[in-house]
């Protein structure tokens, strides 16, 4: 399942959609707050969501009883818990029992993250004091004046208010659409994953942090505590793994036929618009995690994969070891060398050219590289022709490819020896005999920041049928790629397979 793109589109219909109600009358408003977590959000917190959060609002508000999110960390999932949980209790949303009251129960994986929801449930309050305190308050002594959602808790010493829960009082005239006529107050509780919460029923249940729950817990106790009332259900949680309710609740491979769960998945990408400056930080934050060798982390910490096991290809102990601070490219070479092509895309690769010899000591050297900005690899064929004036290139190799077929041809046309790599069938191979070579000392190449980036990031996944060996988002493999194909009919048969785990390093 791929995860939800929020365009600027998104963005701008949200935006139009909550300012809408900026000039309706204050009865008006606080109706249209009732009926929408979005708009309660905005104008009773004074908090914008961002889009991914109100994408899930609408299918609240559009009836969706059962909501499960795959999300990056740190996007905001406990603070759409805390509005969501604040909305359900004070307008009384459920009202199920015979208590007219509503039960909202949040789970989180441990009873610190219980205690801290509660806290930023309470912290929301106070935000939703000043604000309609600032934007609605007429008199010191109305309803906003006192602090709406303050004035609303029940502090009688014999009601549950503590770390863990939080009761409201019960609906009197004076509140008007707030607790929604409740004989009994409304309550939040937060719970960690344990017995404790057996024996509860909630009209709305948040599960935080869902892959980090037991599935015992949660198939003995938690999931029952929705079932009298049917209550609407989130779940949220960041991967973790490839087993657990979690896992087979969210189906990332679709395998249900009729999965009861409306499913979301939003990566740290989902932000990006909304918090450019937070996204740019947290690229950069990955990006060091890549340098350390931590897929595993990135993968399902902000690109919400499910993920078992992986291993860096390359040892990056013998990355570093590749890479030569004396040996400069070159621009030409009278020894005999090879030309590997890396045929860009349309979107995002590059078209790459790199220049590989092999020495009397069987060390293969990087001569030369060239990279070609996106789509802008119109004069590759004079390019080439230049090169083969300047270095005595032997064979050309190139990715065989749909994008390069044309080129692959017209430089057949021209009488160059042109060799096809087939990287679908091939390209474990060859990039087993090229890491031997590495490993062994065998391979070199003058200082290049972004290829010693590439190899340190390529990552081995076994996956069902077989071994794939790819770049993590938000990177590529065009150069690492160029340079084993330079090296194609110089590294051989010399190929290892044991993979370096993540384990080996840290």
């Amino acid at each position: 399942m791929k995860a939800l793109d929020i365009s600027p589109e998104i963005l701008t219909d949200r935006d139009e959609f909550l300012e809408s109600f900026k000039d309706k009358d204050l009865k008006e408003l606080f109706v249209s707050c009732s009926q929408d977590p979005a708009v309660f959000a905005k104008y009773m917190l004074g908090i914008r969501l961002y889009g991914w959060q109100y994408l899930v609002t609408r299918q609240l508000v559009n009836g969706k009883r059962r909501i499960i999110l795959n999300t990056s960390r740190q996007i905001g999932k406990s603070l759409l818990s805390a509005v969501l949980s604040l909305w359900f209790a004070v307008f009384n949303k459920g009202c199920s029992s015979e208590f007219k009251n509503t039960k909202v129960g949040i789970i989180s994986a441990t009873d610190d993250q219980s205690k801290k929801v509660m806290r930023d449930i309470k912290n929301l309050m106070i935000i939703g004091d000043a604000h309609c305190r600032m934007k609605y308050s007429k008199d010191p002594k109305d309803l906003f004046g006192l602090g709406v959602f303050s004035y609303l808790v029940d502090e009688r010493r014999e009601v549950e208010n503590n770390k863990s829960a939080l009761t409201f009082k019960a609906w009197q005239k004076e509140f008007g659409i707030l607790l929604n006529e409740s004989a009994v107050g409304s309550a939040i509780r937060s719970y960690p994953p344990t017995d404790i919460v057996r024996g509860e029923t909630f009209d709305f249940l948040f599960v935080d942090e869902a892959a980090q729950i037991d599935d015992e817990p949660y198939n003995m106790a938690i999931e029952k505590t929705g079932e009298k009332y049917d209550a609407i259900r989130i779940m949220a949680s960041t991967p973790y793994g490839l087993s657990g309710f979690f896992y087979e609740l969210f189906d990332p491979d679709d395998r249900l036929e009729n999965n009861l769960w409306t499913r979301f998945a939003f990566t740290i990408d989902a932000i990006r618009h909304d918090e450019p400056l937070e996204y740019t930080r947290r690229l950069e934050s990955i990006k060091q995690d890549y340098a350390l060798g931590k897929f595993l982390k990135v993968r399902q910490e902000n690109y919400c994969e499910f993920v078992q096991s992986e291993t860096s290809f390359f040892d990056p102990v013998k990355v570093d070891a590749c890479f030569d601070n004396d040996f400069a490219p070159v621009e030409s070479y009278v020894g005999e060398c090879d030309l590997g092509i890396d045929w860009g895309g349309l979107k995002k690769s590059q078209t790459v050219l790199t220049i590989s010899a092999i020495d009397e000591d069987g060390i293969i050297r990087r001569l030369y590289h060239h990279a070609y900005p996106v789509r802008q690899d119109g004069d590759v064929l004079e390019d080439i022709n230049g090169l083969l004036k300047r270095f005595n290139i032997q064979r050309i190799i190139v990715d065989e490819c749909p994008e390069g077929d044309h080129m692959q041809r017209a430089m057949i046309d021209k009488g160059w020896n042109v060799v096809g790599m087939k990287f679908g069938s091939e390209k474990v191979k060859k990039y087993g005999e090229f890491r031997a070579k590495l490993h062994k000392g065998k391979t070199k190449s003058y200082r290049d920041n972004d290829l010693q980036a590439q190899m340190k990031a390529l990552m081995s996944k076994q996956g069902t049928e077989r071994t794939k060996i790819q770049p993590p988002p938000g990177y590529s493999d065009d150069s690492i790629d160029s340079f084993l194909l330079s090296t194609y009919f110089q590294i051989g048969d010399d190929s290892d397979f044991k993979m370096w785990g993540f384990d080996d390093e840290y």
